[in-house]
């Protein structure tokens, strides 16, 4: 079970063998400390993963999970230092053996953990980097990893790219709403913002290289700046996101969490993201009329080869067919399924467009 929300970490602390049965201790996870990723791990991260899912936690050789060394370990758990885990190898299999020669020999000495951040703060610092406090995780697996030239760097070099990714789509909060039509003036709600922290409560996405306190470092707002979430800025930045007003460039490997980060809001207002399945008309509006006017000012056509022109024509023609049909629907049931075969038309429609872009 690999994906964007796995990430890894190591712990410059002792890991070792026990003995010459394939028994091995050692922490994995220390609290309160900074880590080379700006992640400060919390007393009691661990604490509901190890509860619920505790005997499922693999260990793995160096993170590859195809590379299985032993069972579930014996002990896993919270101490006064961080995650301390004891256990064995299974000596008879190829890479459990050689973990536990490599480890006798020092030259596996650190401990590493592969798990998911399910609940986090970001705290602004003087310097502009921001820190994670990570206060609940959901742990995967354990292992084994090599000390590098020093610990910040064998840091620095396990921790998944996908960290970052995390790190530029905001982490979502649940805040109050604004009423649902409320209307939405980007630049008004700008013009008010001051510093980092409210600049990372309006929007979706920052960039980690830029200027915490600069508007220019951020992208998809959504906020007041009181905090409130309005449906219309959410539309908007799912619009944006889906190829509406030009589109906005962030790394494709930002996507998913900018999904998520919007889909919590998206879930407030009881409506659908419009790149999930069962989406309804009114996530899709935004995106068409934007769509629709930049086709009438002749902004994609012009550049687009004949044949696709064709293609985005009869594409647009199907939807708005299956629009009159189900507008003609007397019976609800009818009107139900044409709906849904409209917004698949539609979708195909708005994909096409987009292409042209």
């Amino acid at each position: 079970m690999m994906d964007e929300a796995m990430e890894f970490k190591a712990c410059p602390i002792e890991f070792k063998a026990v003995g010459d049965k394939g028994e091995y201790e050692g922490h994995f996870s220390v609290f309160g400390n900074v880590d080379d990723g700006n992640d400060m791990m919390h007393e009691g991260a661990f604490a509901k993963t190890l509860a619920e899912r505790g005997n499922r936690v693999k260990v793995f050789y160096m993170h590859d999970w195809t590379k299985l060394i032993g069972p579930s370990p014996k002990t896993l758990k919270e101490d006064a230092i961080g995650l301390f885990a004891a256990g064995r190898l299974t000596l008879n299999s190829f890479w459990g053996n050689e973990t536990f020669a490599l480890l006798r020999d020092g030259a596996l000495n650190e401990g590493s953990i592969g798990y998911e951040a399910v609940k986090w703060d970001i705290e602004s610092v003087s310097d502009g980097r921001p820190i994670r406090h990570l206060r609940e995780v959901r742990l995967y697996e354990i292992s084994p990893v090599p000390l590098g030239m020093n610990a910040l760097t064998q840091i620095r070099a396990v921790k998944s790219a996908a960290l970052q990714a995390v790190k530029r789509s905001l982490p979502p909060k649940e805040t109050p709403k604004a009423d649902v039509d409320t209307e939405w003036d980007a630049a008004a709600v700008l013009k008010d913002a001051r510093g980092a922290k409210q600049l990372r409560m309006i929007h979706a996405w920052v960039d980690p290289d830029g200027d915490p306190d600069a508007q220019s470092s951020y992208k998809l707002p959504h906020h007041l700046a009181d905090g409130r979430v309005v449906w219309k800025g959410v539309s908007a930045a799912g619009a944006t996101l889906m190829g509406s007003r030009g589109g906005v460039d962030i790394p494709e490997a930002d996507v998913p969490g900018v999904q998520r980060h919007l889909n919590l809001h998206y879930r407030q207002f009881n409506q659908t993201p419009p790149w999930e399945k069962g989406a309804s008309l009114d996530v899709y509006v935004p995106v068409l009329a934007q769509i629709f006017e930049e086709l009438k000012a002749g902004q994609m056509l012009m550049t687009a080869s004949r044949e696709k022109q064709v293609e985005v024509r009869d594409l647009v023609q199907s939807a708005l067919d299956e629009l009159s049909r189900t507008i003609a629907a007397a019976e609800p049931k009818q009107m139900v399924a044409h709906s849904a075969l409209l917004v698949k038309r539609l979708r195909a429609a708005e994909l096409a467009l987009v292409r042209m872009k």
